[in-house]
């Protein structure tokens, strides 16, 4: 089950790319020779469905050189370094919210396998806390380097049985320096927001109003009842409650048209909708 009651079930793509509009928010830790946001171009290589069996496919570094990277274009090594530092984050924006299920990366384990460990975080807005999807184990092969024909190229992942939703993914390595690595990967399905605009009304009550909340349609989903205490945090909670909904999938819009952001949580209802 998803978080707060939403589910995942098939259509689960790899939505870590550039063509569907995934962008690398930021890297702390890491160079690349080339463009580094070739680790989110994978599929620029022919690669789209299976990233397990493609990996495997194609074995070695020498495939991948070879004939995959020649057929697409792409000039030099397109690995990416981590630094000394012992830290490395990688942070990418999602194109729009989805149900995040694995989050995982294509490692060299002949190479600069360094760093036993791998996290994935991930959030839904920019000034959210990050929540941790899961970590994995990134098995050492026992040596550093030797021949890539030996020590096939694999996919490390972390997969979680309660999916996130999620517009940004941190993949985060501890105690990595110098290790190398080639793609990024977050599976998942685009969760679609729903946009909500709020009225109010007095009825009996002196003491409450009660908010509806009508979607796009104009059809009225959920009506809520709220005194001059209640917050806005509150009622988004309740909100999302009545709905079964994420809180963070759904968008509260005022008559205005303004949204009501993050920002108005701690303050009074009546005053964001102006019914005091």
């Amino acid at each position: 089950m998803a978080e707060d009651g939403a589910t995942v079930s098939g259509g689960l793509e790899n939505v870590a790319l550039k063509s569907k509009g995934a962008v690398l928010d930021s890297v702390v830790g890491a160079v690349c020779h080339s463009e580094i946001d070739k680790l989110i171009r994978i599929d620029e290589l022919g690669v789209w469905d299976d990233l397990d069996a493609w990996t495997t496919e194609n074995g070695s570094e020498c495939n991948l050189a070879n004939p995959a990277r020649k057929n697409a274009g792409w000039q030099g090594d397109h690995s990416i370094y981590f630094d000394r530092s012992g830290e490395t984050s990688i942070v990418l924006k999602l194109n729009e919210p989805c149900l995040i299920t694995d989050v995982g990366f294509m490692d060299t384990p002949w190479d600069r396998n360094y760093g036993r460990n791998f996290t994935a975080f991930v959030k839904m807005e920019a000034d959210d806390e990050w929540h941790v999807l899961g970590e994995a184990e990134v098995p050492s092969i026992g040596r550093d380097r030797g021949d890539p024909r030996s020590y096939p190229l694999r996919n490390i992942w972390v997969k979680s049985e309660d999916p996130k939703l999620a517009c940004f993914v941190k993949f985060f390595w501890l105690r990595a320096g110098e290790k190398r690595i080639y793609h990024i990967f977050a599976k998942g399905r685009p969760a679609a927001l729903q946009v909500l605009t709020l009225g109010w009304s007095r009825g009996p009550n002196a003491d409450a109003i009660a908010v509806s909340c009508t979607d796009l349609s104009g059809e009225v989903l959920a009506t809520i009842e709220v005194d001059e205490a209640t917050t806005v945090e509150w009622l988004k909670q309740a909100i999302a409650d009545e709905l079964k909904l994420s809180r963070s999938g759904i968008r509260l819009i005022l008559n205005s048209g303004a949204m009501l952001g993050s920002d108005k949580d701690a303050e009074s209802t009546w005053m964001c909708l102006g019914a005091e």
